[in-house]
């Protein structure tokens, strides 16, 4: 599933008035959701600034709201290899789509100005 696919799910749930309930890796992407969705979905970030992505481990709270998520958004952080498989046991409903699919990452190198 791709981006507008993903948009779908979330404006299904604003026109049922249903909460749709999101994961997410990183504080960018809920600031992105946030902006489309307003107040009409709720979104767990689980890698919080702040978090080494290295030692990461979920909180108990992050993982009820993983059995309670509809979908959970995935950008292609290394974390995400480790921990997708083992949310995924945790709620067997919960759908799973790569946002970052054919979105080329551009390196920090090339923009910086000296």
């Amino acid at each position: 599933m791709n981006i507008i696919g993903t948009l779908l799910i979330i404006f299904c749930g604003v026109i049922l008035n249903a909460k749709t309930v999101l994961i997410v890796s990183i504080l960018p992407q809920q600031t992105f959701l946030k902006k489309i969705a307003k107040d009409k979905i709720d979104i767990t970030v689980m890698i919080k600034p702040g978090i080494s992505p290295h030692s990461y481990e979920p909180k108990p709270s992050q993982m009820i709201a993983i059995s309670k998520a509809t979908v959970y958004l995935s950008i292609g952080v290394e974390i995400e290899d480790i921990w997708l498989k083992r949310l995924k046991s945790q709620n067997k409903k919960l759908e799973f789509i790569d946002i970052s699919k054919d979105v080329s990452k551009i390196g920090i190198l090339e923009h910086i100005i000296l």
